[in-house]
């Protein structure tokens, strides 16, 4: 109930004057106690040791997941005003923005955001409220619970709480996953990938949703489109440098054909110097690019680097096509870094 979620406690009830009894010949409600008590005494004597040992674990175990739970929230002062709770938890959102057309090409999953209607300027200041709120909620329950004592209530009142927090949230997200597919298909490149920058950008919007203070009048796509393009820039800009870093190597490794032991050893430098040059040529070359790199560098450890003409004879292919297909994913490589 929306009430049991106020923080603040509920004024004292007055009792009505009493009236004279009216005479009676029901059974006096006191009367009979004997039977209930003995009922009572039996029924709490079948719940075994074991059992009742077992469920406080349990209620233990519940009470220390929502100890570790973080609850962080953007305060407000209507928060703690009397009658917060109702006005809050039960204000309507405004009236849904139209949907617009899907852009063409998109995958049928990311088509789909576009069935869920933007949130218009009042109904984001609604769900912020209610967001941050339940956070103030559940944190100030979550002070007068004891992990190693808890009651059943307790643990129940919070999760409730949670629960809600989760399903606040989950709509925010829901209502701005098509802002993050916006960001991503202008920063899509050989070296950041669309579902990688979808990935990134979704848990950016995450972070901006917890971080956004509705109280001072900006419109949260505009706070959240300049938080998340911000740092998917910086996140493709460092790429970019790791591609040009792991370029340069294979240029110097190319040329410089090193004796078979150095070359082994120094392969495995490479791999722990530049963690990403496996899956940046699965991500820029085809199969056969991918094969003459790995034998031209050596990268399978068992063989070690190989000439263009082994290389050729192996794969049924001249020494000089060899060269060019090398010399292509090199380029390949190179235009992806920016170079």
């Amino acid at each position: 109930m929306i009430t049991e979620l106020e923080v603040k406690p509920a004024p004292v009830r007055r009792r009505s004057p009493q009236k004279s009894p009216r005479p009676s010949t029901e059974t006096p409600r006191n009367a009979g106690q004997t039977a209930p008590s003995s009922k009572r005494r039996k029924s709490s004597a079948s719940t075994t040791p074991a059992a009742a040992d077992n469920t406080n674990h349990e209620l233990v175990a519940r009470a220390r997941r929502i100890a570790e739970t973080e609850i962080a929230f953007i305060d407000n002062p209507c928060f703690a005003e009397p009658g917060a709770a109702r006005k809050i938890l039960t204000e309507e959102p405004g009236p849904t923005a139209a949907l617009p057309a899907v852009p063409a090409g998109l995958p049928p999953y990311f088509a789909a955001l576009y069935a869920t209607p933007l949130l218009d300027a009042e109904t984001e200041v609604v769900l912020f409220r209610r967001l941050n709120y339940l956070k103030y909620v559940a944190l100030s329950k979550r002070v007068r619970l004891s992990v190693e004592q808890p009651t059943r209530r307790q643990i129940e009142d919070i999760e409730a709480v949670l629960a809600r927090i989760h399903e606040v949230r989950n709509k925010l997200v829901q209502s701005n996953l098509r802002l993050v597919v916006s960001i991503a298909r202008r920063l899509v490149s050989d070296v950041y990938p669309f579902d990688d920058i979808v990935g990134d950008g979704n848990l950016l919007l995450l972070r901006a949703i917890e971080k956004f203070d509705f109280s001072r009048g900006f419109k949260f796509n505009t706070y959240a489109t300049h938080v998340i393009r911000r740092e998917l820039n910086r996140k493709a800009r460092v790429r970019r440098q790791q591609a040009k870093r792991v370029t340069a190597e294979l240029n110097d490794r190319l040329h410089n054909t090193p004796d078979r032991r150095s070359a082994h050893d120094q392969t495995g430098m490479i791999w722990e110097r530049w963690p990403r040059l496996l899956s940046l040529m699965k991500q820029i070359l085809d199969d056969r690019e991918q094969t003459i790199l790995a034998m031209r560098l050596g990268l399978d450890l068992d063989q070690g680097p190989q000439n263009r003409k082994s290389i050729g004879e192996r794969l049924g292919i001249s020494t000089e096509r060899v060269r060019q297909l090398e010399l292509r994913a090199i380029a390949r490589l190179k235009t992806a870094a920016g170079e």
